[in-house]
């Protein structure tokens, strides 16, 4: 499957209500001038700014007018053949030449910010300060996971727009459209490892995650229930390449979302929706080897917390990887 950007995206799942309801504003010439667009990652962020654009701009659902568009990204290490993981000042390359020239129509011009938390302090600002004095006709668009990140003064310059998961009806149109190659039965899975966010659909699919993640939790309750690592160290090699990389930040990310569902719910005395056998056998195994909501949630917190200082550090791959299942094994 190929992965779809979210500029070639001519169908909008969910959001619907907000988009319009920011197009009108920009016909009445009421469009705040910094816009961020707050949401979990995959929800939607990126597509819906592509389509107020194009509304904006009058365009057709498949073209931009990139003169009038700059895009704040992570810069591309050509060293290390991957993206920077901050924003740098070297993404605000060029800005100041794109706001200083007369545009080519009289259409308004957007910068979008991409992921707008990835911005390092100085990146920031360095933006806080076109954010006071605006140009006219100029809109920015902030892409956010976690807008705590940003700075105040930057939060108190623009109108958060908040984008939730999509609703069952939603999903189960954008589901039918995104994955018209899988079968029954890896649709219900997916609606239900996704919560709500199509782009994790696409991720999923793309990764085989399903495939992955029963392994994970085979070699995981066999350390449980066997008190054997073997399986978890041959998993932990096969997983450390660097080709590897995307997959397994996926995995984990998925399970770490699938433990906090299960506390969540056994904390609201309410059932789990298990996506296979394997993984009600190892969640329950992870309940029982707690006992109790605020051990599942200590526990829970070791892990995040394992998992992003081996990312942040560049912890060796395996070493993380067997520490993770270990944490888990209880």
């Amino acid at each position: 499957m190929t992965m779809r950007r979210p500029q070639d995206t001519t169908n909008l799942y969910g959001h619907q209500d907000i988009l319009n309801r920011l197009y009108h504003a920009s016909l009445d010439n009421k469009l705040h001038h910094s816009l961020i667009f707050a949401g979990p990652n995959g929800v939607g962020k990126e597509t819906l700014a592509y389509h107020l654009m194009r509304k904006v701009f009058g365009a057709s659902p498949n073209h931009i007018f990139t003169s009038n568009l700059f895009s704040i990204l992570p810069v591309y290490d050509e060293k290390k053949q991957k993206y920077k993981r901050d924003i740098t000042l070297d993404s605000l390359e060029g800005l100041s030449s794109f706001l200083h020239l007369s545009p080519t129509n009289d259409k308004p011009r957007f910068i979008l910010i991409n992921p707008a938390d990835g911005m390092n302090v100085n990146t920031q600002n360095a933006v806080l300060k076109i954010l006071e004095e605006p140009p006219k006709n100029t809109y920015f668009i902030l892409l956010s996971d976690s807008i705590a990140s940003l700075l105040p003064t930057i939060r108190s310059r623009c109108m958060a727009v908040v984008l939730e998961p999509l609703s069952a009806i939603e999903m189960q149109k954008a589901l039918s459209d995104l994955l018209p190659q899988c079968d029954l039965n890896e649709i219900e899975s997916y609606h239900e490892l996704s919560q709500g966010i199509p782009g994790r659909v696409l991720m999923y699919d793309h990764y085989k995650i399903l495939l992955e993640y029963d392994r994970f939790c085979q070699v995981c309750c066999e350390w449980i229930e066997d008190k054997s690592s073997l399986a978890a160290m041959a998993w932990a090699q096969q997983m450390s390449g660097a080709d590897q990389n995307d997959l397994v930040e996926l995995l984990i990310n998925l399970i770490l979302q699938r433990l906090a569902l299960l506390i969540k719910k056994i904390a609201m005395n309410s059932s789990m929706t298990y996506v296979s056998a394997l993984e009600e056998r190892m969640l329950q195994a992870f309940v029982q080897t707690r006992g109790s909501v605020p051990k599942m949630l200590q526990d829970h917190e070791r892990l995040q917390r394992l998992w992003d200082e081996a990312f942040v550090a560049y912890l060796d791959r395996k070493i993380s990887l067997l520490s993770f299942f270990r944490v888990m094994a209880g």
